[in-house]
């Protein structure tokens, strides 16, 4: 019998609670450090994700690692200071939302 593949969590409520505290920082230094030490593998995970999901295996990059980094990118610039908790999202919205990068 086959094992049931265990579903990877790389969006947690840590990673949540992170990106609410990149969102109301000021300080640059302390958003670099919660971005590289809490953000960046979950945002590098949801990139891996999203290519596999809409299949982008042949896109005009030259390697599927160049795709990741310009897909955590766009949610770097574009889509992470759209999160907002106050108004009931959650890291799973925001997980959904995230995929409109193809878009």
């Amino acid at each position: 019998m086959a094992r049931k593949r265990a579903k990877a969590n790389y969006f947690t409520k840590e990673t949540e609670e992170y990106i609410v505290k990149f969102n109301t920082s000021k300080d640059q230094d302390y958003r670099k450090k919660i971005f590289t030490d809490h953000i960046y593998l979950p945002f590098y995970k949801l990139a891996e994700n999203i290519i596999h999901t809409f299949k982008f295996y042949y896109t005009d990059v030259d390697k599927i690692e160049d795709l990741k980094h310009e897909i955590v990118s766009i949610l770097y610039e574009d889509k992470i200071m759209k999160f907002d908790p106050t108004n009931g999202e959650s890291i799973f919205l925001f997980r959904y939302y995230s995929k409109e990068v193809v878009n």
